[in-house]
Parts: structure tokens; C-alpha cells; sequence
């Protein structure tokens, strides 16, 4: 079966509507139908003549089909160039028949060419079949497509084919699929209110994607309404000028997705956005009538009215058109009028609203009169020229205006104030208008001028000669006249008489004679002189000073005594060194007081020309100059020691510095705390004090302010404290703290060897030990098999340089044996321990109490022992070698330790393992010079891992026996004060090493006698200790 078209669709805009496709099916049915009507399975084409069918496509090609049976068979559907087309030629499917046989020459027919060189678009649904048997077995050949003409825009269906094996016919033809939708842009109306245009868009069919994209604008924004074939574009222009609006091409579609071919007209109008404005001129015309102003728009307005206009105070008229008008303003009442023009009031012919308000013009409008106030007539005398200038001025009040100016005239010519009246009634009128012209109602007044007469001769009242030598004149005289006094030196000085009185004085140093004194009145006229006589003196005063009187160390006082009185002698006339002052007196006779400064000279002096006498002369000569010596520091004091310390109840030397010398110290003015002064020696500025400290606590030595005087009488200011520390507490917590460390150190190494009861080791024993400096004895019981009770008591002393040491400690216990290798235990331990050092001496002793056990390794010759023991300890201190003190302290001791026994012939290694944990707290107590001292403990933690060996040797022979013995151990140890003894005993963690080597000689009584070396000390710095030592052991 032949297929003519197939498939949808090339693109969107080859879609058709439903009545075009409806056709278009139909057509290609019938096609449909013919051809297999026609086909048959073996057929041929039969064209004894040529038949050839063309379509032109446009200019530059064709479509074209021909059929023959020539020379085997041509045959052949195309598309060719036409004239001077560059079109490809191309064969349905790729093949053509050329005499009879199967000619690929050109390729099969292509979208592309189709649309580059034939005048179409959007080529699709291309189905073709060309020459694929033999000529004689072919029955068709053809091709079909859908196309958009470029010319028109309109959809088209094109079909070339050659059909039919009897009566074969060939045909090229187009239908018509689908015509492309044209539009067209009404006339423009507008604008609107807002400034808008409409244009209305007719489409040729209906469209659902006409919108404002669809559109070529040109200064303007676009919305869109309307649908089916109708649309309303509504224009916003951007600026002013030149807008415009058309439809792109293919800027919508049909409803079969074919767009518009060409282009839209288009509109075009000039727009017209700006606002309007508006500004108004200045009023014209009088202020108290109609005031007009012109109102001048920037563009014509058609609907500016008088509506438009804000009025303030009045009524108006408006005449005028286009962009001018005038407005005529009819005030209501006195007082502002105001025009102007409110924003959005008018519009331009483009409709567009004036967007500002206009200015706005201002005017007063004034129809009241001014008043002019009233001058009441008034009368002056004349000066002596026959006239009198006299001043004048009034006020005009009005209601809008100040400051009128009043017009004044005098027999009708204009006078100004201040004017020159002649003798005689002098009528003036005045007038007045206001801004507006408002004429005041006139007024009048009189000035009468009459004929004048000269004061009468000043009364002279006071005539003095003032101590500078110048002259005071006054007296009384013509009220506000003005006074002329002139001197005897012809100098002269005016005053005025105000209130009728006058006083005036002359220059200093006036020499003497008449003193002339006239007055002058307001007008001019002058009085007959008055005079006196006057002669000033011109001797100078002098000033001599009496002694200072008065203690050293304070306030002094002078005598001053002047030749004459005077009052202008005062402080300030005193020359001064090193004091303040104060004077008092007057006349001639003063008293100074002088108050010093500073330590050293003070004196006095009166400076030439400094005070004058009742005459104005001043004193030309100095004083003579008084002195005297001011003393006013106060003695300091110091004290000082060599000693810094002192122990319990001590004498001490205190040496007293003065800063001068002193009268008045004791002893018994010294100030001491915990002691007292027993002894002063010494004078002057030095002395030497004697203190007998009380023992307790620390003892500070001070001197109180004024105790002693110096030789000015003033008082010592206080000492500084001196502080002498009693170390007795220091003292005695260092030698507490060191005693129980001893005491810790003595109990670890004294306690039993428990793990002999098990091991059979601890049989009854006595043992004396003696090295250089130390000595140490033992004594054992041993319990009986099994259970029983046992004892132990060893002693032990030193002797170190100063130090002896005294030890002695004691248990007794008892056990219960729970199996062969454990038993179990309690013991009570005694010691006592007597230490001196120098004069100090402490001795104490206690008890221990509490459980042990001892077990054995079953399988092994290894040993476990333990205890644990609380007890208490009562001593007696005398760290000066006084009476004694007694305080207490409280103990704990653990220890662990596992022992082991290992025999290799004669040789017997012996390991250990010991743990101990000890403390020794002392209690708080107060000595019996009254100084607490404080609670203070140790804590000693002790480990110590060793290997030691016994070998025997047998002499052959001899009852008795030898035994080497040899030992290394390690200690390590921690000790930790609490209280003060962490200041006494620094806290200490660290270990060393001890090595030992002896020998040993068993008689044939079962005696021992023991010589032993050894060396403590190994690895570690501060400490060592080495010694041998002799002994002797009995067993019993």
C-alpha cells in the first residue's frame, strides 16, 4: 500500500483548523482509496507517449513528474531549479528509472532544499517513494508534503506522482490547507484622563495568543484586552514625541498554529505626558480696593475656571483663555489676601493634570483710615538770639501699617522737628496717609514761644583742698544749667546741674588763688560768677617702726608711727619678707602683725611714697627696717635597733634620733606594746633606750607627738613604730614539727618483724648495737605455739653536734593462730622520745593501739603482714630552756609488707616489700608567755623494696659459727606538712639507696656478735649516712 501522507504536524504552525483538516482527510482518503484500487502485485507503468506534469514554486523552482516507456522506461518525480535557480535537484526517493533501470544519481527529495531555494516553509509530513523494482514491475512513484508559501503565509499541501500500470497518469498539484491570518490597527483615540490612547487591532481570524509581546512599540508600554478576532491595545506613552504601535509578523496564530505572514500597519501619534504648570504675577492695584493678578499656564487649558482658584479674604473674577487669564480679587475684609492655583485643578489637551500647585501671590488689603494722636499746645522760653528750636513728634496708629510719618506744617509750609519758632503762637497742623491711601483726620496744635531772662549766681556750698592738693567745688546752681569752674590755673571744667546741684574738682597738685564759678541755662543765658580763695599745703609725712615683740615660733608685732595723720595708710603700704600681715590704728599711730611664712629671716619695712597726709603730700622717705628670726618645724623623731628578732622575754637596745635638740624626754614617754622601757641615757637630739620584751607576741616601740619641746617651743611630731619580731612561736613549731618527724621516722623503723611468727624466725632475744654516736639495744619475748603473748622493747640514741636524741619503744601483743598460715592479732605500743638541741629540750611520749594479721603463701615461702594502730602523745616543750609547755598530738601508723625466704644451699636471699603510712597531728595550745601556737601535723608515706642475704660458713673444728650477711634496698618516701610544719619540714617525694654488709660470729652458747657497715644515702643529694657497728646478741 502507498502512503501519500503520514504522521502530524511538522512544527506548530503547520497545525490547521478542524474544518481545513477535516477536508484534508477527506482528500487524502480518496487518494487512498484510488491507489489500492489500482495497485496490483506485479504491475508496470504504461506510457507509450510521454507524459510530464510541472508546478512552479516560485521563480527558482518547480516541482515536476514525467513518465515514458523509451528505451526501457523513464520515470522520475523532482524537484528542479527553474531559470537561474539554485535549486538541488532531487528524485522521490532517492531513485528515478533511466532506461528501464534503477538510476541513484540524485538523492532523495530534503526539508531543506525545499526551504532554502523554493519559496517554503516549515516543511513537513514529507513522505516519497521512488524507483525500487524494475520498471516493469513498478506501479508508482511519487512524493507529498505540507508547506507554509513565503509569498503569502498560506499552508498548502503538495502532491507529485505517477500511478497506474493501465492507463497510467501523472499529475502535480497543491491544496489549499490553511490561509494565514492577516490584522490591521484602527485609528487612534485618546487621550484619556490619565493620559492613555486605544488602538483597536482586527484580526482576520480568531487568535488565543495575541498579546502585548505581539507587538512593535516605540516609546510606549502596552496592555492587551479583548479576544477571538478583536483586541484593545491600550497605550502608555514613555516620554514626550513621536509613539507608535503595529503588530510583528508572526506575532499570533491562528487557531490552526499558522502566524500572521506580514506585518500590521502602523499607528503613529505625538504624545504629550508632561504636566501642566501654572504661575501667578504679583497683584496690581490699590491696597484698599480690587487688586487684580495674571495667571499664566504653560500650555492651553480648556477647563481652567474660576473654580480652580484658592482665595484667602476675598471674592474674584476670572477672564481669559488658553495659557492666559486674569484674575480680579475683591477683598472681604482688612487684613492678608492670597491667590493660588492647587495642584490637579486643570489639564493640558492632552489631559494630563497639573501636577504642583501653583506660587502663591500675596497682598494686604487696608480700608481703614490711620489715626493721627493729638499733641497738646505747649509754651517754651526763647534762647537769647529771640527764638527757640524746639523738637516735636507724634504717632499714627493703623490697623496694617507702622511707622506712618506724620506731616507737619506751620502757616502752610512743611517744617521738620527739630524747627526754630519766633516769639509769639505758633499754630502747626498735622496729616498723615497710610500705604493704602487712606487719608488720616487732620489734627493741630500750638507752640507759644515767649521772651527769656538769665539764672541767677551759683551758691558755693563746699570748697575743699583734697590731700592730693586738688580743689572740690560745689554747690547748688540753675537746675540742669551748665556749671563753668575755672581754676586758679586758668584751667576750666564744666558739669551740669542735675537736680540743681554741682560738684567738681580740680586736677592734683593746684596751685593756689580765686576759684570763678558761673552757670549756664538751657537757653544759652549765663549768671553772674561766684569766687573763693583757697591754698593747698605741700610738706611730705614720714614713718619710723618700733621692735618686733612677740614668741619665735608664732605671731609678732611693730609699732608704726607717722609724722602727721593719714588716711590712705594700709596694708598694702608694708613691704614684707617671709610673713602675711594685718594692721590696725589710724591717724598716726598703727600696730603690724606679722604672721611668718617659712622658717628664717622675717622683716619689716614702709616704702617710699606709699601714704600721704590730710594734704595730699606723700612720704618721700622709706622706714627704717625691723627683723626678726621665725622658727615653727616641729622636731621629728626616729627610732632604730640592731636587733631585728628577739626570742621570749629579751632586753633590747633602741637607739632615739631627734632632728634637733629637745627638752623634756623620758623615758616614760616612750610608747611599748608587749614590754616596756627600762633604761634612757642620752641628751640633746640623741638617746639610748633600754626595752625588756614581755615574751609575748611581737613588741613595737613608738614615741607620741609632743613628748619634748625644742628650743622654739615646738612640740615633736610622732616617731615612726618600731617592730621587733619574737620568733618564740617560729621556734617553737620548728622544733615540734622536726620532733614528730623524728618521732615518724623512729616508730616506722621500731615496729616488730611480725611475719617471724609464722615463719619461726621470732624466737626470745636481747640485742645491744653500738656505732660512733649512736647506740641501740632490743629486747624480744616470743609467744608460745601457736597462741600466746609476746613483748618487744627497743631503745635507741644519737648524738649529733648539739642534738641528742633518746628513744625507747615498747608493744606487747597476742594473736590467735586462725591455720597454719594466717593468724591474727592485736598489739598496744608505748614509746617516748627526749630531744635536745641547745637550750631547747622536748620530750613526749604515747601509745598506739590496734589490729595486725600475718599470712603465708601455702605454696610459696612468702609472708604477708600488717597492722593498722591509732594512739595519742602528751609532751613537754622548752624551746629557751624555761619552764615547760605541754601540748598534744594525735597518731595514726598502717603498714603492709610481704617478705619472701628463698635457700640455695648455704645462701639464703630474703626479698621484701614494705608500705607505711604515718601521722602526727599536733594540737593547738598557748605557751606560757601567753603566744598561741597554732595546730601543725606530718604525714609521712614510706616504701621500701630490698634483697637481703645471709651466708654461712662452717669452720671445721670450732663450735662456733660464721655467717655473712649483706643487704640493698631502696626507699622512697613522701612527707607533707599541714599548718606551719609545711613551712618547718618542706614537702619532700623521692628515694634512695642503702646498702649494707656485715658479718657475724654465733658462740657455742647461742651468743652473737655482729659487726655491720653501711651506706644510706645512694642517688639522692642532701642526705647521707654512713657507719659501722658493733653488736651483741642473746638468745634465750
Amino acid at each position: 500500500m502507498r502512503t501519500l501522507f503520514s504522521g502530524g504536524a511538522g512544527s506548530d504552525k503547520a497545525n490547521m483548523s478542524a474544518g481545513k483538516r477535516n477536508l484534508c482527510l477527506e482528500y487524502i482518503a480518496v487518494i487512498c482509496a484510488t491507489l489500492l484500487a489500482l495497485a496490483s502485485p506485479a504491475a508496470a507503468f504504461d506510457a507509450p507517449s510521454r507524459i510530464e506534469r510541472n508546478l512552479v514554486l516560485n521563480s527558482g523552482c518547480r516541482l515536476r513528474v514525467f513518465v515514458e516507456n523509451l528505451n526501457g522506461g523513464l520515470a522520475a518525480a523532482r524537484i528542479e531549479p527553474l531559470g537561474f535557480g539554485s535549486a538541488q535537484i532531487q528524485v522521490a526517493g532517492g531513485a528515478a528509472y533511466f532506461n528501464g533501470g534503477i538510476s541513484p544519481t540524485y538523492s532523495a527529495i530534503t526539508s531543506a532544499n525545499l526551504e532554502a531555494h523554493c519559496g517554503l516553509a516549515d516543511v513537513a509530513n514529507l513522505v516519497q517513494q521512488g524507483a525500487s523494482e524494475t520498471y516493469a514491475a513498478q506501479g508508482y512513484m511519487g512524493a507529498s508534503f505540507e508547506a507554509t508559501r513565503t509569498s503569502d503565509g498560506a499552508r498548502y499541501a503538495f502532491l507529485a506522482e505517477i500511478s497506474g500500470v493501465a492507463g497510467t497518469t501523472a499529475s502535480v498539484g497543491q491544496t489549499l490547507v490553511n490561509t494565514a491570518p492577516t490584522v490591521s490597527l484602527g485609528s487612534l483615540s485618546g487621550p484619556d484622563g490619565s493620559g492613555k490612547y486605544t488602538v483597536v487591532a482586527t484580526l482576520s481570524e480568531s487568535s488565543s495568543d495575541f498579546t502585548a509581546s505581539s507587538l512593535n512599540l516605540t516609546n510606549a508600554t502596552a496592555t492587551v484586552s479583548g479576544s477571538g478576532s478583536s483586541y484593545s491595545i491600550v497605550l502608555t506613552p514613555l516620554l514626550d514625541g513621536d509613539v507608535s504601535v503595529s503588530v510583528a509578523k508572526e506575532g499570533f496564530t491562528d487557531s490552526g498554529g499558522l502566524g500572521n505572514w506580514a506585518a500590521s500597519n502602523e499607528v503613529t501619534f505625538s504624545a504629550d505626558i508632561t504636566a501642566p504648570t501654572v504661575s501667578i504675577g504679583a497683584f496690581t492695584g490699590p491696597l484698599n480696593g480690587a487688586q487684580s493678578a495674571v495667571i499664566t499656564l504653560s500650555e492651553p487649558s480648556t477647563d481652567f475656571t474660576l473654580a480652580d482658584l484658592s482665595l484667602t479674604n476675598a471674592d474674584a473674577t476670572l477672564t481669559g483663555s488658553g495659557t492666559s487669564y486674569t484674575a480680579v480679587l475683591t477683598p472681604l475684609a482688612d487684613g492678608p489676601v492670597a491667590l493660588s492655583v492647587a495642584a490637579g485643578t486643570f489639564s493640558d489637551a492632552a489631559g494630563n493634570k497639573n501636577a504642583a500647585a501653583s506660587n502663591e501671590a500675596t497682598t494686604t488689603y487696608d480700608g481703614t483710615a490711620p489715626v493721627i494722636r493729638p499733641i497738646g499746645d505747649i509754651s517754651f522760653e526763647a534762647d537769647p538770639s529771640g527764638t527757640r528750636q524746639i523738637g516735636f513728634s507724634t504717632i499714627v496708629d493703623d490697623n496694617v501699617d507702622s511707622g506712618i510719618a506724620p506731616i507737619f506744617t506751620l502757616n502752610g509750609d512743611v517744617i521738620t522737628s527739630p524747627h526754630d519758632f519766633p516769639i509769639g503762637a505758633n499754630l502747626i497742623k498735622i496729616n498723615a496717609t497710610d500705604a493704602a491711601g487712606n487719608q488720616a483726620v487732620e489734627e493741630e496744635f500750638t507752640i507759644t514761644i515767649t521772651p527769656g531772662d538769665a539764672p541767677d549766681s551759683p551758691v558755693l556750698t563746699t570748697t575743699v583742698i583734697n590731700a592730693n592738693r586738688s580743689m572740690t567745688i560745689g554747690g547748688t546752681a540753675e537746675a540742669d544749667g551748665t556749671v563753668r569752674v575755672t581754676f586758679p590755673d586758668a584751667t576750666v571744667k564744666t558739669v551740669t546741674a542735675t537736680g540743681g546741684t554741682f560738684s567738681v574738682t580740680s586736677a592734683a597738685d593746684m596751685t593756689g588763688g580765686t576759684v570763678s564759678v558761673t552757670v549756664e541755662d538751657n537757653l544759652g543765658y549765663v549768671s553772674p560768677a561766684a569766687t573763693v580763695d583757697l591754698f593747698p599745703d605741700y610738706e611730705a609725712p614720714t614713718v619710723s617702726i618700733g621692735a618686733f615683740s612677740g614668741p619665735l615660733n608664732g605671731a609678732q608685732s611693730a609699732e608704726i608711727t607717722l609724722s602727721e595723720d593719714s588716711t590712705d595708710f594700709t596694708l598694702d603700704d608694708l613691704s614684707l619678707t617671709n610673713a602675711s600681715a594685718t594692721l590696725s590704728g589710724s591717724g598716726s599711730s598703727y600696730t603690724a602683725v606679722l604672721t611668718p611664712l617659712a622658717e628664717g629671716p622675717v622683716a619689716l619695712s614702709v616704702a617710699a611714697g606709699t601714704f600721704s597726709d590730710a594734704a595730699g603730700n606723700l612720704n618721700t622717705t622709706a622706714s627704717n627696717e625691723v627683723t626678726t628670726s621665725y622658727d615653727a618645724t616641729a622636731p621629728s623623731v626616729s627610732i632604730a635597733s640592731s636587733s631585728t628578732t628577739f626570742a621570749g622575754a629579751a632586753s633590747i637596745e633602741v637607739a632615739i634620733t631627734f632632728s634637733e635638740d629637745v627638752i623634756g624626754f623620758a623615758a616614760s614617754d616612750v610608747s611599748v606594746a608587749n614590754g616596756m622601757a627600762t633604761g634612757l641615757s642620752g641628751s640633746g637630739a640623741d638617746y639610748l633606750l633600754t626595752v625588756t620584751t614581755s615574751g609575748k607576741g611581737d613588741t613595737q616601740i613608738s614615741i607620741p607627738a609632743a613628748v619634748a619641746t625644742d628650743l622654739a617651743g615646738n612640740s615633736n611630731t610622732a616617731s615612726n613604730t618600731l617592730s621587733i619580731s619574737n620568733t618564740v612561736v617560729a621556734q617553737t613549731q620548728k622544733a615540734i614539727a622536726q620532733f614528730i618527724q623524728s618521732r615518724a621516722t623512729q616508730l616506722i623503723a621500731s615496729q616488730p618483724n611480725l611475719t617471724g611468727f609464722l615463719s619461726g624466725s621470732n624466737t626470745g632475744a636481747m640485742t645491744v648495737d653500738v656505732t660512733r654516736g649512736r647506740g641501740e639495744f632490743a629486747f624480744a619475748s616470743a609467744p608460745g605455739a601457736g597462741n600466746g603473748v609476746w613483748a618487744r622493747l627497743t631503745g635507741s640514741w644519737t648524738q649529733e653536734d648539739t642534738r641528742s636524741t633518746r628513744y625507747a619503744f615498747g608493744v606487747i601483743g597476742s594473736h590467735v593462730k586462725l591455720s597454719p598460715d594466717l593468724l591474727i592479732g592485736g598489739m598496744v605500743e608505748f614509746d617516748t622520745l627526749s630531744q635536745e638541741e641547745g637550750a631547747s629540750r622536748i620530750d613526749g611520749h604515747g601509745w598506739l593501739i590496734g589490729p595486725y594479721f600475718v599470712a603465708r603463701s601455702p605454696a610459696h615461702p612468702l609472708f604477708f603482714e600488717g597492722m593498722l594502730l591509732y594512739g595519742q602523745t602528751k609532751n613537754d616543750i622548752s624551746p629557751l630552756g624555761a619552764d615547760a609547755d605541754r601540748f598534744e598530738t594525735e597518731r595514726l601508723l598502717a603498714q603492709l609488707k610481704v617478705t619472701g625466704e628463698i635457700n640455695q644451699g648455704r645462701t639464703t636471699w630474703m626479698p621484701s616489700v614494705q608500705l607505711s603510712y604515718t601521722t602526727d597531728t599536733q594540737k593547738a595550745y598557748t605557751d606560757g608567755l601567753g603566744n598561741l601556737i597554732p595546730e601543725q601535723g606530718l604525714e609521712l608515706t614510706q616504701a621500701e623494696i630490698g634483697l637481703d642475704v645471709r651466708h654461712q660458713i662452717g669452720l671445721p673444728g670450732r663450735s662456733g659459727a660464721w655467717e655473712l650477711t649483706g643487704g640493698l634496698s631502696f626507699v622512697g618516701s613522701s612527707v607533707k606538712g599541714s599548718g606551719n610544719a609545711s613551712l618547718v619540714v618542706p614537702e619532700y617525694a623521692g628515694g634512695r639507696g642503702k646498702v649494707k654488709a656485715g658479718a657475724s660470729y654465733t658462740l657455742a652458747n647461742g651468743a652473737i656478735l655482729t659487726v655491720d657497715a653501711f651506706h644510706d644515702g645512694i642517688g639522692t643529694a642532701g642526705y647521707e649516712s654512713s657507719g659501722v657497728q658493733l653488736g651483741f646478741n642473746l638468745t634465750f
